[in-house]
């Protein structure tokens, strides 16, 4: 059992070179009345992981400079038409 659960535990950890740092960029995060200012967006795969410091940065990390992006993370593809495909949702 124990060999399970090292197994589980390992499968969770993110190595620092497969983390994004999207830097540079204003982000918009829709809670703030601002757009935030020298934060960064830790990305790995397609999860974002957080908006921190540029102190937080893992040593290894893949620099993504967005100077003059402006950024809005998770924002969804409002303009999708759900209901347009052949599938019957309500089945």
């Amino acid at each position: 059992m124990p060999g399970i659960v090292v197994t589980w535990l390992s499968s969770l950890v993110i190595h620092a070179s497969e983390i994004k740092a999207l830097v540079g960029g204003q982000i918009i995060d829709g809670i703030g009345a601002n757009a935030r200012q020298q934060e960064v967006i830790l990305v790995a795969g397609e999860r974002i992981l957080e908006i921190t410091t540029y102190d937080a940065i893992p040593d290894g990390a893949v620099i993504v400079d967005l100077h003059g992006a402006t950024l809005l993370p998770g924002l969804i593809d409002s303009q999708a038409h759900l209901l347009m495909s052949g599938d019957d949702y309500q089945s």
